[in-house]
């Protein structure tokens, strides 16, 4: 019997380069719910958009939420911190949970846990109220993406996968665009507070849409409990790097805007451009990976490097070239999530769901330190250099994906040229 994956596509070997047990793809055990791929997609991307809701409106309508509580910047930056590292610290205890009870409990959490925290943060009446707000929002990341990601896995054929990844992690930038319409169209007109109330509608449709999904709950079946994969591991150190250039975005990219010379209202509306651009960028990467099969880690080295030039753009005090940047940034340096999720479960494709959770905890690592970081430097220093040390830190998460790629593909060629001795050929 050969011992290659007939599930994982052939320009990536095995885990670590070593001969694995044949691994199904598919998370959960077999069962009769119906595969069905659109309503994943729908029911994903609303959990995706859930989870990021409460700190992209956060983010998005920071002025008038400063005015109404009286804080800074580094305060702002303290909100997206906490907010990460409580999803970053609980993201593996999610994925597990997913796994084993399957992905439309975590849908349905999802749902519940995002409406408590936009009710808490519209009804809020003090910085402390906000940020307990948040961190409970924070707590509904840790389920959304794995239960998005398995049940992306299980009602979609593998060679969709990375187009409906793409639509899935779309919803980040969905949560920034319409985020920062609220604040011209909602918070500037009716008061902040309605902006919270309006995004309800995506943790209900989280609740609501979440498809019969078969779990290991219902049909258990013996495991080992098993390691991640070291190029897992090492893909989730250049999350690390990568989500910290990233943090520095959607929490300070209005006020950013605003120290340049955009009018408030115009800040949001560049926020929502280049939000926008994003969704485009992250469904095309993943249609370019169904039909390429180019190897993911490569793609997101490339997105990283020329993220870079986006964040750069950014230190500039040009109006022109901070609104160049921001769509750079966001198309590029930001479109790499989907990528490394897909790459992340072929990587590990026995536990689909604690695999998202090792990257997530890798990504909001760097979350939490990006915005913390950020944001004192900024007060302190202004954003020319805050964004220019953000690109010299994208840099290096460019680099390193580089790296990572090359030693993937170097193990596919020698799997390839490596004889197949079980096969009784």
């Amino acid at each position: 019997m050969s011992t290659t994956d007939p599930d994982q596509p052939p320009h990536l070997p095995p885990a670590g380069g070593r001969n694995r047990p044949e691994p199904s793809t598919t998370p959960v055990a077999a069962g009769t719910a119906p595969h069905q791929p659109r309503r994943a997609i729908i029911a994903g991307l609303a959990a995706q958009t859930s989870g990021s809701v409460p700190i992209s409106l956060v983010g998005a309508t920071a002025p008038e939420l400063q005015t109404a509580f009286g804080f800074g910047d580094a305060q702002l930056g303290v909100i997206a911190a906490l907010y990460f590292i409580s999803a970053a610290v609980l993201g593996p205890y999610g994925g597990r949970v997913v796994d084993r009870l399957g992905p439309t409990v975590g849908l349905r959490a999802t749902g519940v846990i995002v409406i408590a925290s936009l009710l808490v943060e519209a009804n809020a009446t003090s910085y402390p109220m906000l940020v307990v707000g948040a961190l409970i929002g924070a707590t509904s990341l840790a389920v959304a993406t794995p239960a998005s990601n398995v049940v992306l896995i299980h009602h979609v054929p593998e060679c969709r996968r990375g187009l409906a990844f793409g639509l899935k992690q779309s919803a980040v930038p969905l949560a920034a665009t319409l985020s920062g319409l609220a604040l011209p169209l909602i918070a500037l007109r009716v008061g902040w507070r309605w902006a919270f109330v309006v995004m309800l509608v995506f943790p209900l449709a989280s609740l609501v849409l979440a498809p019969p999904t078969p779990s290991r709950h219902d049909n258990p079946r013996p495991s080992r409990k098993a390691r991640p994969p070291r190029e897992l591991l090492l893909l989730a150190g250049v999350g690390v790097f990568a989500s910290t250039a990233v943090g520095t975005l959607s929490p300070f990219l209005v006020r950013a805007a605003i120290e340049v010379g955009y009018s408030t209202g115009a800040a949001g509306v560049l926020l929502s451009i280049a939000a926008a651009s994003l969704i485009i960028s992250r469904v095309m990467w993943g249609a370019v990976l169904d039909r390429s099969g180019l190897e993911p880690v490569a793609v997101v080295s490339i997105l990283l490097t020329v993220g870079t030039v986006g964040y750069a753009l950014l230190a500039s005090s040009s109006m022109g070239l901070f609104a160049v940047g921001a769509v750079v940034a966001y198309s590029f340096g930001w479109a790499w999530p989907g990528v490394q999720f897909l790459a992340g479960v072929r990587l590990w494709p026995e536990n689909p769901g604690e695999a998202s959770g090792v990257l997530q905890l890798g990504a909001f690592a760097g979350a939490t330190i990006g915005p913390l970081g950020f944001g004192v430097l900024v007060q302190r220093s202004g954003f020319g250099l805050g964004y220019t040390l953000s690109a010299a830190v994208a840099a290096i998460a460019a680099g390193l994906a580089a790296l990572l790629a090359r030693r993937l593909v170097s193990q596919s060629r020698r799997a390839k040229l490596t004889p197949n001795l079980g096969s009784g050929a």
